[in-house]
């Protein structure tokens, strides 16, 4: 009796065994007569419509408002987030536009056009972000006082409108930068700042007002005052007749 258990027990082990591998013989063949897996591609289009092959492309849907033509920096905002409306140019705060923010500038009376001179100041002067030469502006109260916001969408899509871009037409270097065209009407604005620092933001000395204003003034019958005729000067509030070119 023992002898027949013992065999009986015996021979379902010997059954198991086989059985798993067989198992795992049939698997091993059906994967070696299976087909092998493919990539499948995938595509962003339903599969009952054909598909072009291009480089990706990027789609701006930008307003037209006529308000894009407005000043960039206002007088009721806060920029620096002091709590308080910066109602008047803070050489704390570097405005963003054409110019460079921490360059001196002077005013090019042939070419009728601003160009940058040289850095502001820097720490071994007395005042290091300022600028104060002879004839100079500093580029970061040009900013302040001449983008609109047009200007900056530009400069931010494709560094600006360039009247001139000689890098295309000759090869040289000269790059000039206008700003948006603003018709004499709402689009219009002046700035108005005052301030003890005048002198080292603008060439002009003993003053302790300027307001510069903004506006594109025809120059004849064709001509508008893109292409004035003298520099920036000293005016009154009621003559808004300043252009702005920037050369980079």
């Amino acid at each position: 009796m023992y002898t027949l258990e013992r065999t009986m027990f015996f021979s379902g082990r010997t059954l198991s065994t086989a059985t798993k591998i067989g198992r795992v013989a049939a698997l091993f063949v059906a994967g070696l007569v299976s087909p092998m897996v493919q990539a499948v591609n995938l595509t962003a289009l339903p599969p009952y419509l054909s598909e072009t092959k291009g480089s990706p492309m990027v789609m701006l849907n930008l307003s037209r408002d006529h308000q894009l033509f407005y000043k960039a920096y206002n007088e009721y905002s806060d920029l620096d987030g002091d709590g308080a409306p910066d109602t008047q140019y803070k050489h704390s705060y570097r405005y963003y536009g054409y110019f460079d923010n921490e360059r001196c500038y002077s005013y090019n009376t042939a070419n009728n056009r601003f160009v940058p001179e040289r850095k502001e100041n820097g720490s071994a002067v007395t005042d290091p972000t300022y600028c104060g030469g002879t004839g100079e502006w500093h580029g970061n109260f040009l900013n302040w006082a001449t983008t609109t916001r047009m200007d900056v969408v530009r400069r931010i899509l494709y560094g600006g409108y360039r009247s001139t871009d000689d890098s295309v037409v000759s090869g040289t270097s000269l790059t000039v930068l206008e700003r948006a065209h603003l018709p004499t009407d709402a689009h219009a604005f002046a700035k108005y700042y005052t301030g003890s620092d005048i002198r080292k933001l603008t060439p002009f000395s003993a003053v302790t007002e300027i307001s510069i204003c903004n506006a594109s003034f025809k120059n004849g019958a064709v001509q508008y005052s893109h292409g004035a005729i003298s520099a920036p000067s000293k005016i009154g509030r009621a003559s808004c007749r300043e252009r702005v070119f920037s050369s980079v």
